[in-house]
């Protein structure tokens, strides 16, 4: 098999079975989130093993300024007779840190190689959610808004893949999606981000904000207005890229809050 059809393999989108969702963001009395799809470890190692085969892929972990991880993933390209590395980072995770840092970085240098682009490319979708436990500090989707994210799930794919099969479904009635039309409610808002959280940092307020597909991007912002808290939608947001000596980062000089 050639790099060409490999890398079809690897782009092919999931059965639903392999995905699992996550609130990103939450509204501000926490009644509905924004459920992003996310694939496991598990599920891209079978990938691998199934479009190259065990033996024809690598990855290897490299500790970055003692709270990063990254990681490379690497294809045997046989027309070459060589390795091709392809590497991405994450920092570690409050939950056990150093683990989720090396499953998060993994899944990153993934995407590199195609592995669940598309689910970037996925429009955001809310869902009701409840508190887990009693401290109030996380949230979970409701069970029975599951029925709804596979609908929306399984039109995604068949949208963005110019109508056809759903993965894991068998042929029939059932095996063609087709995207709902675009109709939005009158009342939805629109936006281009929204704050996931907001802390204080001296003469600025850092930010982390989520994009409409799900993408996360971490920016400093004037301080004094009070309406950039978790759960605010910005619009006409403008980011500029500057260069500091510990690296890019980004600001955030204009913005409108949307809600």
């Amino acid at each position: 098999m050639d790099m060409k059809e490999i890398l079809k393999q690897l782009r092919r989108p999931f059965p639903y079975e392999d995905i699992d969702w996550k609130v990103q963001v939450t509204n501000k009395d926490k009644t509905q989130g924004m459920a992003v799809p996310y694939l496991d470890s598990r599920a891209i190692q079978n990938r691998l093993d199934e479009a190259v085969g065990p033996m024809n892929w690598t990855n290897e972990f490299l500790l970055w300024q003692e709270k990063s991880q990254v990681c490379g993933i690497g294809l045997y390209d046989a027309e070459r007779g060589a390795w091709v590395m392809k590497y991405d980072g994450a920092e570690n995770t409050d939950i056990e840190p150093v683990k989720g840092g090396l499953s998060d970085s993994f899944k990153r240098a993934a995407v590199l190689w195609g592995i669940g682009r598309y689910l970037y490319d996925m429009a955001s979708i809310w869902v009701a959610i409840e508190p887990i436990g009693t401290s109030g500090k996380g949230s979970r989707i409701k069970k029975e808004e599951y029925a709804k994210l596979r609908r929306h799930y399984d039109n995604s794919v068949a949208a963005l893949s110019g109508g056809g099969t759903v993965p894991g479904k068998a042929q029939g009635q059932d095996a063609m999606q087709t995207a709902p039309a675009a109709n939005p409610p009158e009342n939805v808002i629109e936006y281009d981000y929204i704050v996931k959280s907001a802390s204080d940092s001296g003469k600025s307020v850092y930010l982390k904000l989520v994009a409409k597909d799900g993408r996360e991007v971490s920016v400093y912002a004037k301080k004094g207005d009070t309406g950039l808290v978790s759960g605010t939608k910005l619009r006409k947001a403008k980011l500029e890229k500057k260069q500091a000596d510990f690296g890019p980062y980004y600001t955030m000089p204009e913005y409108e809050i949307a809600a």
